[in-house]
């Protein structure tokens, strides 16, 4: 995604997973350690991994 309007937009029109689970939270935030697959639309995902702030 290119923009933050583009995200909320993808996440409103539920086109948005969090492993493999729909996401209809904007406000959502990721716990320290976890790794998790997104997956935006048919075709793009990608697995984030969130580490501590430096």
């Amino acid at each position: 995604m290119t923009s933050t309007s583009e995200a909320l937009r993808m996440i409103k029109q539920g086109a948005v997973k969090l492993d493999g689970k729909r996401v209809s939270d904007a406000q959502l935030v990721l716990k320290t350690g976890n790794t998790a697959v997104v997956q935006v639309g048919k075709r793009r995902a990608a697995r984030v991994s969130v580490g501590e702030p430096e």
